[in-house]
């Protein structure tokens, strides 16, 4: 990310690229809700931007995801070539996962990636290191986008859930991903108090696009939103509250501070026992 990096100007071509795209592989994203695409539009912005390592889209459902974003990406990097020039995607098409990336950031990450650690969702979680498997997923990801001429990466099929669900967890940069006992689990921490965490950004000085999609609010825009059990909190230091916090609030503050825009950032926790967690 350039040192003068502006959000906001971000913020612009991306949304006046999208408005004159009427391809009907973007039909969805043209006539989703206001909401909806004010979403889409600034999580694409932060991992253009590197503030986001990568984004899940959840907003809406991207058919023919290959072809979308050949246009998307074609169209947004005529607009700016240097700006653009390190924004993926990756997309999983049993499950219909479409991640936005940074290449740059993922690059950096890969070390990390390696000593990071995942929670086994037993009925008494543990935590263990990421599997061989995992992270050869996440290499053949990352060689894929050595390539600069590739802009588009297809993760191979029959991945299943064990490598999926903990592969989101990693790329999404949570400090802890959950690994499913097999890839037939379907009920995770039933009963189990968890440490919920959620960083939100707030920016001062807003893009219409912002205004016209939440007419006079200043909302928050969802950074990150994770958890972790409260047992695996108390049990190791790296994953207790008040080491998370240090960690995801100084990594976001160190990127966010080479932005132009005036901005805010907010870290919340909570304990919450729910009677599943949906993964």
């Amino acid at each position: 990310m350039s040192r003068s990096a502006c959000l906001n100007s971000v913020l612009s071509i991306v949304d006046d690229t999208l408005k004159i795209k009427r391809d009907k592989q973007l039909r969805l994203l043209n006539s989703s809700s206001r909401i909806n695409r004010y979403k889409f539009v600034v999580n694409l912005a932060l991992v253009t931007l590197g503030i986001r390592g990568s984004y899940l889209i959840d907003t809406f459902v991207v058919e023919e995801p290959e072809s979308a974003f050949i246009i998307i990406l074609e169209a947004l990097n005529k607009a700016a070539p240097t700006i653009f020039s390190a924004l993926r995607v990756a997309y999983e098409s049993e499950s219909g996962q479409c991640f936005l990336l940074n290449r740059s950031v993922l690059a950096t990450n890969a070390t990390k990636w390696y000593n990071g650690t995942c929670v086994l969702l037993t009925d008494e979680p543990s935590v263990m290191e990421l599997p061989p498997t995992l992270l050869r997923t996440v290499q053949d990801l990352l060689q894929y986008f050595e390539d600069s001429s590739h802009s588009i990466y297809r993760f191979p099929p029959n991945l299943g859930r064990q490598i999926l669900i903990p592969l989101a967890g990693v790329l999404l940069e949570y400090p802890v991903a959950y690994m499913p006992t097999s890839d037939e689990q379907t009920i995770f921490l039933p009963g189990v108090a968890l440490d919920v965490y959620h960083c939100t950004l707030s920016l001062e000085c807003a893009h219409d696009l912002k205004k016209a999609a939440l007419p006079n609010t200043i909302a928050e825009h969802s950074l990150l939103r994770f958890s972790c059990p409260v047992c695996v909190g108390e049990s190791n230091k790296p994953l207790s509250p008040s080491s998370i916090e240090r960690q995801v609030g100084g990594l976001f503050r160190d990127r966010l501070s080479l932005l132009e825009d005036k901005w805010t950032l907010k870290m919340s926790h909570e304990i919450v026992t729910l009677d599943r967690v949906a993964l």
